[in-house]
């Protein structure tokens, strides 16, 4: 018995782990915009090959938009 909740406490550890690793991605970039990335088209920058995109994903996230900030302007975001 004492084996069995030693093994189910292990188990929820790593996976606690792993997820926290995850959403904040290698270096911190998830979650966050990146005006640092230039300028911002939707549908150019954040398609599967766009620089926005090739960004986060290369940084641990799980993908990009270009997000609105003001007027016409958008910059780099990248997803939890």
């Amino acid at each position: 018995m004492k084996i069995l909740f030693f093994v189910l406490v292990a188990a929820c550890i790593l996976f606690i782990g792993k997820n926290g690793v995850e959403a904040a991605g290698a270096n911190g970039i998830c979650c966050q915009d990146h005006p640092e990335t230039g300028k911002c088209t939707h549908g150019v920058e954040d398609d599967p090959t766009g620089s926005c995109t090739i960004f986060c994903k290369n940084g641990g996230c799980k993908g990009a938009i270009c997000k609105a900030i003001k007027g016409d302007e958008s910059q780099c975001h990248c997803y939890c």
